[in-house]
């Protein structure tokens, strides 16, 4: 019994016991669940390229098909096929905003804004509408 390794936590192999952890490691700290979410990411990357590019191919795919943005280029290419130059100026705008709104929610400054609400949140107990980590 001597020459027994101090108490550690045991391996999990089960895949249910995996996705317990990860759903109360969500519930109980959000800030540790996001960090270990990217890290999982970054070792698909490095593990399964090809998993990793799957799943990212496919996210985008349905962000795309689910904005609209597909829509509203298959609008422009036929606004400009008919010379309706403003109706494809319009539907290239509506694209440019989204992106521009993707990239601010990706940015460090929407994130240092979410961190901050979330400070305040745990100060008076208020949330700002639409201030959550997504």
């Amino acid at each position: 019994m001597g020459d027994q390794e101090p108490d550690r936590p045991q391996p999990v192999d089960s895949f249910s016991a995996i996705l317990d952890f990860v759903h109360s490691l969500a519930l109980q700290n959000p800030e540790a669940f996001g960090r270990f979410a990217t890290e999982m990411l970054r070792t698909v990357g490095e593990l399964d390229r090809d998993a990793y590019v799957y799943f990212w191919n496919s996210l985008v795919s349905r962000a795309l098909l689910a904005s609209g943005v597909l829509v509203a280029l298959e609008q422009a290419k036929q606004a400009l096929a008919s010379g309706d130059i403003n109706q494809a100026s319009e539907r290239m705008n509506a694209i440019g905003d989204w992106v521009r709104t993707i990239e601010y929610l990706g940015s460090r400054e929407r994130v240092a804004f979410l961190l901050a609400e979330e400070q305040k949140t745990a100060l008076t107990g208020a949330r700002s509408p639409g201030s959550y980590l997504m």
